[in-house]
């Protein structure tokens, strides 16, 4: 736990606020400060503090809101790509609503780690759906890349990272004439996955 600078005790969250803000410092997380989850939420957080002030919790949430935005865009986008606009609007606006109703008042809006992955894995399938519509290779190392800072983020994200390699496994056994298409994804999707890793 630790204060957010208004007054207020903050919970859960304090953690990576305070090696937030131990990395503007000069501090580096498991050296200097330690916590048993992934590094990513503090290093997004210390730059959140960076542009906006080091005890800026009202920033902290704004770039939250944004994240949830951008996350429900692309779960609209993704269900578009894919034919399914209806789909894709329905899940955008569920997904909006139960961000803000589904959990308890306390647990809505913290900036949990939980938060990051799910914007990261959203862009990591957006990212492959685009890759198997584009000619653009890039698009495959996005997705890896971008799974990789789901897993950064909150060590659950290496099970969505597989459910990728399994929808893709899948299109590999199921239609054979994609197979060559297919092993190039799973190459830059690995590439990508291990660009934030390293």
């Amino acid at each position: 736990m630790a204060w957010d600078g208004q007054g207020h005790l903050e919970h859960g969250r304090g953690g990576t606020f305070t090696i937030a803000r131990q990395i503007l410092a000069g501090d580096i997380p498991y050296r200097d400060a330690v916590d048993q989850r992934t590094p990513l939420a503090p290093y997004f957080q210390a730059a959140v503090f960076a542009l906006a002030g080091p005890a800026n919790t009202t920033a902290q949430h704004l770039a939250l809101v944004l994240l949830i935005g951008l996350s429900a865009i692309m779960l609209w986008q993704l269900a578009r790509r894919m034919r399914e606009e209806g789909t894709g609007i329905a899940a955008s606006f569920w997904f909006s609503l139960l961000c803000m109703v589904l959990p308890t008042v306390r647990d809505t809006m913290p900036a949990h780690t939980s938060w990051y992955l799910i914007f990261f894995s959203t862009a990591g399938f957006y990212a492959l759906i685009r890759a198997w519509n584009s000619p653009r290779p890039w698009w495959a190392s996005a997705s890896g890349i971008a799974f990789g800072l789901s897993v950064l983020a909150k060590q659950p994200g290496v099970l969505d990272y597989g459910v990728a390699l399994v929808l893709l496994i899948l299109r590999w056994l199921i239609v054979p004439e994609d197979r060559r298409k297919i092993f190039r994804l799973l190459g830059l999707l690995l590439a990508g996955l291990a660009l934030p890793l390293a």
